[in-house]
């Protein structure tokens, strides 16, 4: 996971190809990801760049909490150095260019009636998204803007039971409405997994006051069927990006996507095969986005190389490339995962048998001259 600042490499291959996808046991097709489709991989500055202090740099909120609450770091660990990108940035390859399209990047799963014919959980996992999604990308990007009808309601009558006067919830003037509307060219979505939601009696008191979950008086369920990564929170379900991007079309009138952040968690080690069974579930999702309509672009996966994982610190791995900290140069090992997506990227077809082997060579980072890096702070700003 990322927050605010971004740093994500981005190839365009044109090779054609095709994908054999079993979307039913005995159904077969074939399919490809269209020519000026983007893959990338992300990555964020304070988890990969260390060099706390040089360069004239100030403290962030991080520099301040891992010296002042070092417990609130499941291993104690700090950004200080990570993976000291701040002075490799040479050997990574990162080349800067700015320009461009302007958008927002939102964290998103999908919520799904747990009984989809029930009226009243379909209206909880609607009260989900609006919460989730709509209070950040209504504003920008629905026909009328503004926060969606039912988040504004919800709050207030949440208000109301928490004994205040007035909603907690600060109203947009219609100047305000007017401004926001349509500021973004496009949508980038962060987006891991998904919830099933439900609304009956058993959500009362089931949260803490005041909370997202609280106001809109649901609860979430996952899947157990979906494989949980074994070193953190990532239940695999693809289909669940897939629903995510046609709820976007349908809500938002077909905005551009990009999936800036998807990844899975694992602990130490490059024969990381769950992740490469997750990044291929969620490319079939975005196919099958695709095959829908949905106006995406590009994906980039969650991340490039091992990091600073926040309140996990580096307990848990998402990068597609090893770091060794053992190593003062920190040497950067391609994974299995980094071999399967770069194979993905060089024919534009899903290959479920493509199985390489991690250790058959010393896995070095070589980014390639294609690719191109783009910095953006709080928002992106794409090449096209």
């Amino acid at each position: 996971m990322c927050l605010a600042i971004y740093l994500f490499v981005i190839c365009s291959v044109t090779t054609s190809g095709y994908i054999v996808r079993n979307e039913q046991p005995s159904q077969t097709r074939l399919r490809s990801f269209p020519e000026d489709f983007f893959f990338g991989a992300a990555t964020s500055a304070y988890q990969i760049e260390g060099g706390w202090n040089e360069g004239g740099k100030g403290w962030s909120m991080w520099d301040h909490l891992v010296r002042t609450a070092p417990d609130a770091i499941l291993d104690r660990s700090n950004g200080d150095v990570a993976a000291d990108s701040y002075h490799l940035y040479k050997e990574d390859e990162f080349r800067a260019v700015q320009g461009g399209q302007i958008g927002i990047t939102l964290d998103s799963e999908i919520a799904m009636p747990l009984n989809p014919n029930s009226e009243v959980d379909i209206q909880a996992a609607q009260d989900y998204m609006d919460f989730h999604l709509g209070q950040y990308a209504d504003p920008i990007l629905s026909a009328p803007g503004n926060y969606p009808p039912r988040f504004i309601q919800l709050i207030s009558e949440a208000s109301t039971r928490q004994g205040l006067n007035e909603s907690r919830l600060k109203t947009f003037s219609q100047e305000e409405i007017d401004t926001i509307k349509g500021t973004s060219d496009f949508l980038g979505i962060n987006h891991y997994s998904s919830s099933y939601v439900y609304r009956n009696q058993s959500v009362t008191n089931m949260h803490s006051v005041p909370s997202a979950l609280d106001d809109a008086q649901v609860g979430t369920y996952k899947d157990p069927s979906w494989p949980v990564s074994p070193y953190g929170w990532v239940a695999t379900y693809g289909e669940g990006l897939h629903k995510l991007l046609v709820y976007i079309k349908n809500t938002y009138n077909n905005p551009i996507v990009y999936i800036t952040e998807n990844g899975y968690s694992t602990a130490s080690g490059r024969n990381d095969t769950g992740r490469s069974h997750y990044y291929r579930e969620y490319l079939n999702g975005i196919l099958d986005a695709i095959d829908d309509g949905v106006n995406i672009k590009g994906y980039c996966a969650w991340s490039l190389i091992d990091n600073f994982e926040w309140s996990f610190g580096y307990s848990v791995r998402f990068g597609i490339y090893e770091v060794d900290e053992n190593d003062p140069q920190k040497k950067r090992k391609a994974k299995h995962s980094a071999l399967v997506y770069k194979e993905i990227i060089r024919s534009r077809v899903i290959d479920a048998s493509y199985d390489p082997d991690p250790y058959a060579s010393d896995g070095s980072l070589v980014v390639k001259s294609s690719f191109i890096m783009l910095i953006a702070i709080g928002i992106f700003n794409i090449v096209l």
